[in-house]
């Protein structure tokens, strides 16, 4: 498929992406698709073999780089003709009478017809569509936005942009490299090997740059370099994070039952005398400070008492809850420090019976 081909399918599977948001079965597949894509147009962008094409074999021409054929002259990759069957070019043969059809090279191509999508290739892209996601998050946090999905998909929109920039200059500048100004087919020899009997079944000269005739050492460096990539570059960008200014977190202050009293679970009788309940405040982010403890029962103020807490510290205290009627009914016993309380329930000494 074509770079600008691919562009287009990456831009429609974020649009598929950000028109999913919130249904996760829907989205996953748009978002790997575009990841997918990305890595594929990275792999076109970066230096190395032409993007599509099997190795030694320019975009261009279809035609063996071992045939000895240069990519300037001329020769249309539609004859289907091998350097190696002497036909001469100029004989006006056709493609399909001067080649056997036992050799493999459809003739239209002149590219033996096993030529695929290597495994490697799709798990390099695969990985670096992967390791595109965390990059374009960090790059957002460092920028000072929200890791939300639609910055994200635009993050990801622009690196497809980019690289199918450089690859569509990458693919530009091979074409003017191998094109030769003022050379034509007139100049070429009229024989360009051995004359070969028609009927003879010679095949085409084996690519050697093909993939499936690499030795396992070079499968293993294929599969070892993007994970040790990934590992590199997983590291810097961990390392980055932690570095990375993090706003702070508010301070606060809080309130809650201590000794005791943190083990009630049901509501407490009052004794004529009172009761004493021990509480633990803290403090935590916040300057040294001075505030009220209050202790309110049924929603009025009973008491309160100033208390000093020093910078991320924790302090006890002891509150006393007077005597409550002998009504027999449940009153709430809240104990707070500014916004923040704890409590429990209480009832007072006595039999009595009222209408709570």
């Amino acid at each position: 498929m074509t770079t600008i081909r691919l562009t287009l399918l990456a831009y429609l599977s974020l649009g598929g992406s950000l028109a999913a948001t919130g249904r996760s079965l829907a989205a996953v597949p748009f978002c790997l698709l575009a990841l997918l894509i990305c890595g594929e147009l990275l792999l076109r962008a970066i230096p190395g073999i032409p993007a599509g094409h099997r190795p030694g074999i320019p975009a261009e021409t279809g035609i063996p780089a071992e045939t000895g054929i240069p990519a300037e002259t001329g020769i249309p990759a539609e004859t289907g003709i091998p350097a190696e069957t002497g036909i001469p070019a100029e004989t006006g043969v056709p493609a399909e009478t001067g080649v056997p059809a036992e050799t493999g090279v459809p003739a239209e191509t002149g590219v033996p017809a096993e030529t695929g999508v290597p495994a490697a290739r799709l798990g390099l892209a695969a990985m670096g569509g992967l390791v595109t996601l965390p990059l374009v998050a960090l790059s957002l946090h460092v920028a000072g936005l929200q890791v939300r999905v639609t910055p994200l998909a635009a993050g990801i929109a622009a690196t497809v942009s980019l690289a199918a920039a450089v690859a569509l200059l990458r693919e530009r500048l091979t074409v003017t490299q191998q094109t030769v100004p003022g050379q034509s087919l007139a100049g070429l020899p009229t024989q360009r090997g051995p004359l070969v009997p028609a009927g003879s079944r010679a095949m085409p000269p084996q690519n050697a740059g093909d993939i499936s005739e690499m030795s396992p050492g070079w499968h293993a460096a294929a599969v070892a370099v993007p994970i040790m990539l990934a590992i590199a570059i997983g590291g810097v960008a961990t390392r980055v994070y932690s570095a990375s200014p993090k706003p702070e977190q508010p301070g606060y202050l809080s309130v809650a039952l201590n000794g005791w009293a943190a083990g009630i679970t049901r509501p407490v009788t009052v004794p004529l005398r009172g009761l004493v309940v021990p509480v633990r405040v803290t403090s935590a982010g916040l300057d040294p400070v001075t505030v009220s403890l209050r202790v309110r029962i049924s929603g009025h103020l009973v008491g309160a008492r100033p208390v000093t807490l020093d910078a991320d510290t924790a302090r006890s205290f002891t509150i006393r809850v007077p005597a409550l009627p002998p009504d027999g009914c449940l009153r709430p016993v809240r104990i707070s420090v500014g916004t923040t309380s704890a409590g429990f329930y209480a009832r007072g000494a006595g039999k009595g019976r009222a209408a709570c």
